[in-house]
């Protein structure tokens, strides 16, 4: 589902997870008895990815905005659909597209 749907806002409980994740790394790190070359590695590895997933979730937006005024919604009608029919100039045709334009 979340293939159709793209997210509108940050994931919040994600960051927050992450958060708690560099948390919990930097506790570790720091109740060792002594700090080798090891533990800070695999602990900056334990920080860094969490924290790019934390700089990724900050680039979305924070609330559903357009990215212009002038961009369509999901409720605006699709008029490419439509164009051949507008090009012509038979009356015939206007009952049509107007029944065409008013069922979206």
């Amino acid at each position: 589902m979340l293939l159709i749907r793209t997210p509108l806002t940050p994931p919040y409980l994600l960051i927050l997870f992450a958060l708690s994740q560099i948390a919990s790394a930097c506790i570790y790190y720091l109740s060792l008895p002594d700090y080798g070359a090891y533990p800070i590695v695999a602990v900056s590895v334990r920080i860094l990815f969490p924290a790019y997933f934390i700089y990724l979730a900050g680039l979305l937006p924070l609330q559903p905005v357009r990215p212009a005024p002038n961009v369509a919604r999901s409720t605006d009608v699709r008029l490419s659909n439509y164009a051949p029919h507008l090009v012509t100039n038979d009356r015939k045709l206007d009952p049509i597209i107007k029944f065409l334009i008013s069922r979206g």
